[in-house]
């Protein structure tokens, strides 16, 4: 089956995979940790992006109780060994965005040292659009490559984000880890949340999609987030290797049947 060379990305994919991995210092906060408060910051938006000759993009919203969903999620996986308190929620930080002086967790980690009354936890799990990373789609995603010589469209599904963890006083990012799976075919042994799925599930524009492809596209790209947030946890070093394989297999939807990996 042909692949686009524009998702043929494995040695910088493995180099930004690794990056993530836990410090030691990091991994000492880490276990000291006995309460937090997560949030997350993800959105129901997804950016549907068309390239080729030409680019376009339209936005499309899936479900407005994504956040919750991916919040209690990520806060159901903690409760085994930390202290989970719903002290703090996403509208605390509506007005946190990427900006060009700082990225999306930079903001979070000011955001956090303003925060009245000061949060009763040791640190904040946030999870948040991974804008630091221009190599993998930094958001939900469905990026669609027209037909072009010898091959016919090519549609990528992302979800494309980070798990930081933040101290509840500074603010400042104690370790993170990014969305991912096992995938023997990529060398660190992971591969981004992302696949290819049919063509059936893209348009043109928002008003062309039918309700039966917006429900589809909220399954698959829900389907990425619930597979890939456990390994993103281990990555963060908030739970264990044996802990994600478990959460994976047991809480995680299957992907729409026409999707396959990228790699």
């Amino acid at each position: 089956m042909s692949r686009s060379r524009f998702f043929h990305l494995p040695l910088a994919i493995a180099i930004s995979l690794s990056s993530s991995l836990p410090s030691p210092v990091g991994a000492k906060q880490i276990a000291d940790l006995r309460s937090v408060a997560v949030v997350s910051l993800l959105g129901s938006e997804v950016a549907m992006k068309t390239i080729g000759l030409t680019t376009s993009e339209y936005r499309v919203h899936i479900d407005g109780n994504l956040d919750d969903q991916v919040r209690d999620l990520v806060a159901n996986a903690l409760k085994k060994r930390l202290t989970v308190k719903s002290d703090v929620s996403a509208q605390s930080f509506s007005d946190v965005q990427s900006s060009f002086s700082e990225t999306v967790w930079q903001n979070i980690g000011t955001h956090i040292r303003s925060l009245l009354p000061v949060p009763d936890v040791d640190a904040l799990v946030i999870i948040y659009p991974n804008a630091t990373n221009a190599l993998i789609p930094h958001q939900l995603a469905v990026t669609h490559q027209a037909p072009f010589l010898f091959h016919g469209p090519i549609d990528i599904f992302a979800a494309g984000y980070a798990i930081g963890v933040f101290d509840g006083k500074t603010g400042q990012r104690i370790d993170f880890g990014t969305g991912r799976f096992p995938d023997r075919g990529y060398i660190t042994g992971f591969s981004p949340p992302w696949e290819r799925c049919p063509d059936s599930m893209w348009a043109d524009s928002e008003a062309a999609l039918s309700a039966d492809q917006k429900g589809k596209i909220r399954q698959e790209l829900w389907s990425l987030i619930t597979r890939s947030v456990p390994y993103a946890l281990t990555s963060a070093g908030l739970i264990s290797a044996s802990e994600a394989d478990e959460l994976a297999k047991s809480s995680a939807p299957a992907a729409d049947a026409g999707c396959e990996s990228v790699g």
